[in-house]
């Protein structure tokens, strides 16, 4: 059961609901009406989902206007109520669709502050934030909503990083553009590029049958996986990241790292790094602090190392790794999922131990198969094999006032829909009737809406007592 952090307070009135923060000791279902969804994606402090009709919802902060959209009025604060640090200003507490791209969207990413989406024609779109050119659109303004990319043939893949964007087009062409402090655009320097420019040490494979498939983005460094197996990093190499040995700093072209085994899936993260081979196994290396690369220990580790543990053996095949600030998941062909690192603010969805590190893997229990999953700073969301439901880690409770007479546990999203004001008059009429003439009186229960980064649906156990002057001012 969630248990509300020493912050937790309401931040967020709008014409029907506010809503309080809690963290989630256990995974949540993520309340989204009539809707399932293919892919998730997280960010610090915000999330994304692309739906099965290609919507792309985004939730969380908004400092850096990353969700793509302005919020409506009506859900804004009022002036004089300064929000929280949690959300901060324009942030949304619930999924919403960026109109912009409304029913076409392929691939997102997500990075510090700002956000990278793919048309299904390989129209790249980005905004948010735009002081380190990361946009890619010539400058370093700010966008609030998607902006398209020009100059770029039809992109398959985008990664995006700490104010910086890598993507691989159709023609095998990869172009970096941001950020370089580190050397992470492979330019063989650290210069900020503010429009997309090619990485000349992949145009060695124009017409061959290699080419890049994947790209991962970390905080300052990057990973690219060709189509057969290879690996290759750049950037920068601090607590040993990069996975080329402690003998590097920093690396300003691509480099191939060393596997024992063609690698099918790669997932940088803050300061550490995984993989996962041909073979189901889980390799990790880079910062190991709070646990997080699973071997144990705490220990910075400078070359991928397998992770071993109980629950990780050789009869388990690992098909996905992702990698948040200081933690780690990793999902098998069944749809099991698997947590280590950092414990805080019940990022590990563990129960009983919402606060402890965990240095090697554990099993996390969950009703359902998963087939996807995503880390940010202190939360995931993952998506449910079962229906294409969404799964959170961290949760929000909207709190709906008593407009109407009694709650309709069937009707699943009636306080946002036109029925409140519509249809529940009629039964509000007929319970008020059987409550007086079998109580004497009346009551309403209120009810709640449990949001994982946003949250489950969950009714209220409390009873908020009913006036007849309130249902008349409201009829």
């Amino acid at each position: 059961m969630a248990q509300k952090s020493s912050s937790s307070k309401p931040f967020r009135t709008g014409k029907y609901f506010c809503v309080t923060v809690e963290m989630a000791a256990t995974p949540s279902p993520v309340f989204i009406h009539n809707a399932s969804f293919i892919e998730v994606a997280c960010g610090e402090h915000f999330s994304a989902a692309i739906s099965t009709n290609h919507d792309l919802y985004t939730w969380g902060r908004s400092e850096n206007l990353q969700l793509g959209y302005n919020m409506p009025k009506a859900d804004a604060p009022p002036a004089s109520t300064k929000p929280p640090s949690r959300l901060g200003q324009g942030g949304s507490p619930m999924p919403r669709v960026v109109p912009a791209l409304a029913g076409r969207v392929h691939a997102v990413s997500i990075g510090t502050d700002h956000v990278c989406a793919v048309d299904q024609e390989g129209q790249l779109y980005t905004w948010g934030r735009g002081s380190f050119s990361q946009l890619g659109l010539g400058d370093s303004k700010d966008r609030v909503e998607p902006s398209a990319v020009p100059g770029l043939t039809p992109v398959i893949d985008v990664s995006t990083g700490w104010r910086f964007t890598v993507c691989v087009c159709e023609d095998g062409a990869v172009y970096s553009w941001g950020a370089g402090s580190a050397g992470q655009l492979g330019h063989a320097s650290k210069l900020r590029r503010r429009v997309p420019t090619p990485v000349k040490f992949f145009e060695q494979w124009r017409g061959s049958n290699v080419r890049v498939s994947t790209l991962s983005c970390g905080e300052t460094h990057v990973f690219a996986l060709t189509n057969e197996g290879k690996l290759y990093g750049w950037g920068s190499n601090e607590n040993g990241r990069l996975g080329v040995g402690p003998e590097v700093q920093d690396s300003t072209i691509p480099t191939e790292i060393n596997l024992l085994h063609p690698v099918r899936q790669v997932h940088a993260g803050n300061r550490h790094s995984a993989c996962v081979d041909e073979g189901g196994s889980v390799y990790t290396w880079g910062c190991g602090s709070n646990g997080r690369l699973g071997h144990g220990t705490t220990d910075d580790v400078y070359v991928p190392t397998k992770v071993v543990s109980t629950v990780l053996t050789k009869h388990v095949r690992v098909v996905r790794a992702k990698c948040g600030v200081s933690h780690t998941c990793a999902l098998d062909r069944k749809g099991q999922l698997y947590v280590w690192g950092c414990g805080n603010s019940g990022r590990l969805g563990i129960s009983g131990s919402k606060h402890d590190d965990k240095v090697r893997p554990v099993r996390l229990a969950h009703p359902h198969p998963l087939q996807g999953v995503d880390c940010g700073a202190n939360h995931n969301v993952a998506l449910s094999k079962k229906d294409g439901r969404l799964v959170s880690s961290v949760r929000l409770t909207v709190k709906v006032p008593c407009h109407h007479l009694i709650y309709l546990p069937f009707c699943s999203f009636c306080f946002f829909c036109s029925f409140c004001s519509l249809c529940s008059f009629l039964f509000s009429l007929f319970f008020l009737v059987l409550s007086v003439l079998l109580q004497g009186g009346v009551g309403c229960v209120g009810a709640c809406v449990q949001q994982g980064a946003v949250g489950a649906r969950q009714p209220s156990r409390g009873r908020e007592q009913w006036d007849w002057r309130d249902w008349r001012r409201r009829w």
